[in-house]
């Protein structure tokens, strides 16, 4: 076949056998002038001829925003062009103009053989990305698992621990992490897997956490107030009961006890409210929740347990103080018993203070004593050349400096018995749940119990963990880096740490250190929150 009458198909397909160029019907062809003769058109660089069927060599070309055109009945470059079964077809009239087709064909194809080269490349480094993406999962699932195995149950050598008999119980502590709080600040968390940030797949693994362990008492904050009554009130079909209370401002998140009700009963519990009005250091809208329990087969054997979350601002240490202040009083007021040893029934204090072990309110909540007038203000800090003050909660709460109720504490003092009703009469802490009914005629303030520049308590605490200690740097949350912001404190005879009260800590869940948890991220794929759960077993002597 001559090269006059060859068929170049452009989109890769072989000719009919028989056709020719005389029996082509051109008719049709719009670049056709009266004598039927050719009409040669301006060349375009950027056309191509194709198949309709898109092939390889055309998605190649497509790389270089080359120009693909489905031509049908037209004439291009002096060419004819027949639309038959599909293919396009084309038969040029001269000569140099089957070479300048041939030409053209052959730099399209140096085109299409670098777009391959490009195609391949790109080939190997989706490749590449997606063996990285599988080998950081893998190594995020085994970071994961590395969790799991550094926390175990350890026991607690005591000396002075006796043989009498008491009640053996468990307390879990755990911010669950409330998914409206997630959702409000997403970027704290763009380095985490974002299936394990889901409600679902956390819930589950908070779920299965509490499960597994089964603690006697569950002490939670960062509850969103939906998810109590939806997801965490299927507690109650294991065993649980619970008392709730849900931050007073906006937030839609609050603090939860959930106890085993077979094993535990309920005597009373209280809220406290840490915003107080026309009171700018406790403005905010943070809250504790206050519970006094017994067991069921000793029921005169009462108990406290206290949880709350304090302020995370980490430069408003003077809030925190002041809201551990306000929290403290109220536990002196519940656990106040004037048959009990040293007045007071047994204490546990467990929550998230936001506050790291080298703190003012740490130091304040485990030695008893903190003199914050000469520390700086609001971070509380020591050495600076600006000073809080005596002042921290203004006289008018009626709150001592020793974290008591002034007007209690005058009626104690005078053998005056009152009912929970008539000390919330007396007492002037604001609470959006009640009357705030106080009496008119009270006496001025004794000056002397009030902005003394030192704080005071009188429960000896002592934290579970180690926290502080050099040796030790256990790490509850990431905030930058792995800090201690979560505890559990338990009150002892004195602020002697080997003398325990009626409280014996026997083991507790261990927690890991800093440099353990280097590469870790929670929320992940075994743990549903960004804290990490305490656990302790306690006895509670009889």
């Amino acid at each position: 076949m001559s090269k006059e009458s060859d068929i170049y198909n452009l989109g890769g397909i072989p000719s009919t056998s028989g056709s020719s160029p005389s029996n082509w019907d051109c008719s049709s062809v719009d670049n056709l002038n009266a004598n039927n003769e050719t009409r040669p058109v301006e060349y375009v660089p950027n056309l191509v001829l194709t198949h309709p069927i898109i092939s390889l060599n055309s998605v190649a070309t497509n790389f270089y925003n080359i120009n693909f055109y489905h031509t049908s009945n037209y004439c291009y470059m002096g060419e004819y062009f027949q639309q038959s079964s599909n293919r396009h077809y084309c038969r040029t009239d001269k000569e140099h103009e089957i070479k300048n087709l041939e030409q053209r064909n052959g730099f399209t194809s140096k085109k299409q053989s670098s777009c391959w080269l490009l195609l391949l490349a790109i080939y190997f480094l989706l490749c590449i990305s997606l063996s990285d993406a599988k080998e950081n999962n893998c190594e995020e699932e085994n970071n994961d698992q590395r969790l799991l195995s550094l926390r175990k149950w350890e026991n607690v050598k005591n000396e002075n621990q006796s043989n009498r008999p008491g009640f053996i119980f468990t307390v879990m502590c755990y911010n669950v992490l409330s998914q409206d709080l997630l959702s409000q600040h997403p970027y704290l968390y763009n380095n985490h897997n974002n299936v394990s940030l889901q409600w679902n797949v956390r819930w589950t693994n908070i779920f299965n956490e509490i499960t597994k362990f089964k603690p006697d008492v569950l002490c939670l904050q960062e509850v969103q107030e939906s998810h109590n009554k939806n997801y965490f009130s299927i507690l109650e079909t294991i065993g649980y009961s619970s008392i709730y209370k849900r931050r007073t401002g906006e937030k839609t998140d609050g603090c939860a006890i959930y106890y085993k009700t077979d094993l535990i009963q309920l005597v009373e519990h209280t809220s406290v409210e840490y915003f107080q009005p026309d009171i700018s250091v406790l403005n905010r809208d943070n809250i504790g929740l206050i519970a006094k329990f017994s067991p069921k087969l000793h029921p005169t054997r009462e108990f406290v347990i206290a949880t709350t979350h304090l302020l995370y601002n980490p430069r408003r240490q003077d809030v925190r103080l002041a809201q551990v202040q306000l929290l403290l009083t109220e536990i002196e007021r519940i656990s106040y018993n004037a048959q009990s040893e040293g007045n007071y029934l047994p204490v546990i204090l467990a929550g998230d203070l936001n506050s790291t072990p080298d703190s003012a309110v740490y130091e304040f909540i485990t030695k008893g004593k903190l003199r914050y007038e000469d520390l700086s203000p609001r971070a509380l800090k020591k050495g600076t050349s600006s000073f809080t003050g005596k002042l921290l909660v203004p006289a008018k709460l009626r709150i001592t400096d020793n974290c008591q109720h002034a007007d209690l504490l005058e009626r104690r003092m005078k053998n005056e018995k009152l009912s929970r009703t008539k000390e919330l009469s007396v007492i002037e802490l604001f609470h959006s749940d009640k009357s705030n009914e106080t009496q008119s005629n009270k006496k001025d303030v004794n000056t002397a119990l009030h902005s003394t520049g030192t704080l005071t308590h009188n429960f000896s605490f002592k934290s579970v963990y180690s926290q502080g200690r050099p040796e030790i740097n256990e790490g509850t949350t990431f905030q930058g880096e792995w800090v201690t912001v979560d505890y559990i404190f338990y009150s002892t005879k004195n602020y002697d740490v080997s003398i325990e009260g009626k409280f014996k800590l026997l083991s507790r869940y261990r927690l890991p250190t800093k440099e353990e948890l280097l590469g870790i991220n929670i929320p992940n794929s075994v743990v549903g929150s960004d804290h990490l759960s305490l656990m302790a077993k306690f006895k509670l002597e009889y």
